[in-house]
């Protein structure tokens, strides 16, 4: 993976959520979800295939510490409750981002750590070869955008996605009702405004 900037990452995890939103009004089903109020100065991105497969993406100043599970894995579900992650884990994070080990909306075990700050590159030794397709294609989707997505999507939802939609929410354009009617089913443009509000999609117009 090439090195990529964390704001241009930041805004493909927002995209992947409002996409998912776009496609599925049930939240427990979407894969991708984004918190721009998750702290004071935090943002979270989150991904989940309901397989046990996660990751989490805590965005904070110029950085953005990530943790994985992975139960296929070398790692693993290491278990932090009890103290037994790798230190070779615990080396690739800074010392400030130590206390999101203990947050329980991500679980208690992990499979990697790492953070980074300004540029994200994922570590080299990262357990991608056992990762039967799950964190190794979710990373190529935040840090490829929007071909990676659309693949991994219309195979998720067994539909075709419009490109030009697609297209627009990651470039971060304003967006309307009658863009994104092909996707919503029944739901009332309200109902998105809302969401789109909630995941923190602001244009850049």
């Amino acid at each position: 993976m090439k090195p990529l900037d964390i704001e241009t990452f930041r805004k493909n995890c927002i995209a992947c959520a409002v996409l998912d939103m776009l496609c599925e009004p049930e939240w427990e089903i979407r894969r991708f979800s984004y918190d721009p109020a998750w702290d004071d100065n935090e943002q979270m991105g989150s991904w989940r295939d309901g397989s046990g497969c996660q990751l989490f993406n805590v965005f904070h100043s110029e950085c953005v510490f990530v943790k994985g599970i992975n139960p296929d894995s070398v790692y693993g579900g290491q278990s932090i409750e009890t103290g037994n992650v790798p230190p070779e884990l615990l080396n690739k994070i800074q010392a400030e981002d130590m206390h999101f080990l203990e947050e329980p909306a991500f679980g208690k075990e992990c499979s990697f750590l790492f953070t980074a700050s300004k540029k994200i590159s994922v570590p080299n030794d990262l357990d991608f070869p056992l990762d039967k397709g799950g964190l190794a294609d979710v990373f190529k989707i935040l840090t490829e955008g929007i071909d990676a997505y659309l693949s991994d999507a219309e195979a998720y939802f067994e539909r075709e996605l419009p490109f030009d939609l697609c297209k627009k929410i990651f470039s971060f354009e304003r967006v309307t009702f009658a863009d994104v009617k092909p996707l919503v089913g029944r739901r009332t443009w309200k109902t998105i405004e809302k969401e789109l509000c909630e995941i923190g999609y602001s244009p850049n117009d």
